[in-house]
């Protein structure tokens, strides 16, 4: 039985001429025609500040060619995934990553007594939007879904259409840490409370091979909490684990070696984070190239 081929050897080598100007693209455009090609997803689930970890594999799949077809993403992954689809590439990502604090991801809420959160995650929005411009999800290059939770219903919400910004602030409002966000008639927050890692939502938009990588599994803790953070650390590991239960198994299950980090100083360990993900997605790819039929 011979393959069809639709692309002539003049619009691959065209392609392939400007794979060095925008070598996801072009790397991209070429796959969409290879027969028999899989449809990949890409699932990141949430996990603060563990969530560098999915830089770091994002890099190797980049450098192997592994290109996803869609993205799905909750909370860090919803930030990173968005980020990624938006077109930034792995190093770009790193940079921004250096810069992030507390005071850049919220305003300080001094009366919480009459705020819903510790920080107001309006400046974390805002910034967002600076940084990749006020864009929506039909304007990226990679389909994306961001997974946020309904605090008043406790549904999980999908959200794959519309502004950007406010969708991937949503999905990220940890409760308690930033006030919840007013969005299309609900009150959303983190994603992490009923979807850390959403396998169904890379399904839903059509992919039948899925890349997960889980940053948030994380050690059981061998000493008590030291300050707020850990408690509330503690207690979204809790949940997200109960939020994982339901969902079908990934084709290729990531998970970074992570160990402890610093709740209070989010990047302190962000080279280590990084490359976490780099030896995890390297000890992943004897299945992936074999699963994918990559040489």
């Amino acid at each position: 039985m011979r393959l069809r081929w639709d692309m002539d050897f003049e619009d691959l080598g065209e392609a392939l001429q400007s794979l060095i100007g925008q070598p996801r693209q072009v790397l991209e455009q070429i796959r969409r025609r290879l027969p028999f090609r899989r449809r990949i997803g890409l699932v990141l689930s949430g996990g603060a500040e563990r969530g560098f970890a999915h830089i770091g594999v994002l890099s190797v799949l980049e450098r192997e060619g592994i290109i996803p077809d869609v993205v799905a993403g909750t909370s860090a992954g919803a930030v990173v995934g968005a980020v990624y689809c938006a077109g930034w590439s792995t190093r770009q990502m790193l940079q921004l990553a250096a810069g992030l604090n507390w005071t850049r991801l919220g305003k300080p809420q001094w009366n919480l007594l009459r705020s819903m959160g510790i920080l107001d995650g309006a400046r974390f929005e805002a910034y967002f939007r600076e940084l990749v411009g006020d864009i929506t999800f039909e304007d990226l290059a990679i389909p994306l879904t961001v997974m946020a939770a309904d605090l008043l219903t406790g549904e999980e919400v999908p959200i794959r259409s519309g502004p950007l910004a406010p969708a991937v602030r949503a999905s990220s409002a940890l409760p308690v840490i930033f006030n919840p966000v007013p969005y299309n008639g609900r009150l959303l927050v983190d994603g992490g409370l009923v979807n850390n890692l959403p396998i169904t939502a890379a399904l839903a938009m059509g992919a039948d091979y899925v890349i997960a990588v889980n940053v948030s599994q994380a050690a059981e803790p061998t000493e008590p909490p030291a300050n707020i953070l850990d408690v509330l650390q503690l207690a979204f590991v809790t949940m997200r684990r109960n939020a994982m239960r339901d969902e079908p198994a990934a084709d290729c299950l990531i998970v970074p070696r992570i160990g402890d980090t610093d709740k209070l100083r989010i990047t302190s360990g962000l080279g280590r984070i990084y490359q976490a993900g780099v030896l995890a997605a390297e000890a992943a790819l004897p299945q992936l190239r074999r699963d994918l039929g990559l040489s």
